[in-house]
């Protein structure tokens, strides 16, 4: 599953495996086993891959069938941020802890 999304996730993304390896700091024949044998790459650079295909690590791992990060009501104003790739390094974690601090500086309006 996990080769499948990737893929899948790549070429949504119009990246070449190639591509797609230099961004998470691995080399292309790393990353080619990643997508065509199905090996699993350490935890660190699922993440990379996951926050660099604009996904979460439970969609690539196929615990989710929710393939993008959620984002937030509270991040609705950043939001092109997130479409231009400014965040696309963040997980689904960050983001939430991103939209806590959001919550935070509204109630500091008070």
């Amino acid at each position: 599953m996990l080769n499948a999304r990737l893929k899948e996730r790549r070429e949504a993304k119009g990246l070449t495996q190639a591509e797609l390896a230099r961004r998470v700091g691995v080399g292309r024949d790393s990353y080619n086993k990643y997508e065509r044998a199905g090996v699993q790459p350490a935890n660190e650079t699922l993440v990379l891959l996951a926050g660099t295909l604009d996904t979460t690590v439970d969609y690539l791992l196929g615990k989710s069938d929710h393939n993008h990060l959620i984002i937030p009501d509270e991040l609705e104003g950043v939001q092109v941020a997130f479409h231009r790739g400014e965040f696309e390094d963040l997980t689904q974690d960050e983001v939430d802890k991103l939209a806590e601090f959001a919550r935070f500086i509204k109630t500091q309006r008070q």
